[in-house]
């Protein structure tokens, strides 16, 4: 209707006026073309599904602040993390803590805004609630300790390269995500082979890995989540089940029915979706675990894996400023 009634104004318009009606109408469009696609070279497992940046064209001072202190405090956060990590590995633990703390409650009122504060249910955030749990309840439980350590070098750290997670140092959503996947491994990395007198407790007698407890026991975790997680989201009578807009990673990556994620769902037809969902996620869990006994043996090898996991999210973070940063910025001075 806008655009009907600037074309009929632009007919009866002086020259200049035109030019200047259909520049205006020409951004109109090019910003709701934008809002209703994604950013071409991300794929559907991108980290950045709920990072608004790349929709928005029209910067305001406000704005541009925001992004300029997020961008200083990441920047500051790798300083920090890298400075604790090898000349005090005690304050880790905590430093990590109060992150996660203030991080979950801005991204909870973030999502909640736009109905994706569902997403909070998803295992990342259970697998960091129960390293808090064992970081300030119960230090002194070495057998928590390797649960924790078999999930974050697990479906925690194998998640940065399958969800895309990027170093974007403007992003708060971003930044969040990298910190719930890759911060949990550089912990448990320190409390295992760098932290030997702190009050927290990684073995009984020698340090000997033990599969049941860094692969078996993890993997039940995970899968007793699933389920939970399926009660919650689609058999109890909550408002996620009834509203559709509220989103879930179930409703996010099946969105499109003729994408790799729903066409591997529909092998079976429609009743198979979700038990494939939870059979699918379970192997990927189970597989990313099968080296942790490995890395909770080789100290280099560990440090290998994580600098591994960093660099591809440094990787990603490149490609996004780059290529979609970069197009985005050229398509905003191109309709101005």
């Amino acid at each position: 209707m806008q655009r009907s009634m600037a074309r009929e104004t632009a007919r009866k318009a002086p020259d200049g006026l035109t030019e200047h009606l259909a520049a205006r109408e020409h951004t109109e469009r090019t910003q709701t073309d934008e809002v209703q696609r994604p950013v071409e070279g991300f794929t559907f497992l991108d980290d950045g599904l709920f990072d608004d940046f790349e929709v928005r064209l029209d910067f305001t001072e406000e704005t541009k602040w925001k992004d300029k202190l997020t961008f200083f405090f990441g920047v500051a956060n790798v300083i920090a993390t890298a400075y604790l990590v090898g000349g005090a590995p005690r304050a880790l633990p905590i430093f990590y803590s109060v992150k996660f703390v203030l991080l979950i409650i801005i991204r909870y009122f973030r999502f909640r805004a736009r109905k994706h504060h569902s997403f909070l249910l998803d295992f990342c955030y259970f697998g960091n609630a129960l390293i808090l749990v064992y970081l300030w309840i119960f230090p002194h439980v070495p057998r928590l300790f390797e649960v924790c350590f078999g999930i974050a070098m697990g479906p925690l750290g194998w998640a940065v390269p399958t969800f895309r997670n990027s170093l974007v140092f403007h992003s708060v959503d971003r930044l969040t995500s990298l910190l719930i996947h890759l911060t949990p491994g550089i912990v448990m990395f320190v409390l295992r082979f760098r932290d030997h007198d702190s009050k927290y407790k990684i073995c009984d007698g020698e340090c000997e890995a033990s599969f049941v407890w860094l692969v078996f026991v993890p993997l039940a975790y995970f899968m007793a989540h699933q389920i939970l997680h399926i009660i919650i989201t689609r058999i109890l009578p909550t408002k996620i089940k009834r509203d559709k807009s509220y989103m879930t990673t179930y409703r996010y990556l099946t969105r499109n029915r003729s994408g790799p994620v729903s066409r591997a769902l529909n092998i079976f037809g429609p009743s198979m979706r979700v038990p494939l969902w939870v059979v699918y996620f379970g192997l990927f869990s189970g597989v990313s675990m099968l080296p942790n006994v490995f890395w909770f043996e080789y100290e280099y090898a560990c440090f290998a894996f994580l600098a591994l996991i960093a660099t591809i999210a440094a990787w990603h973070g490149a490609v996004y400023y780059v290529e979609a940063f970069a197009k985005e910025q050229k398509k905003r001075y191109e309709t101005r």
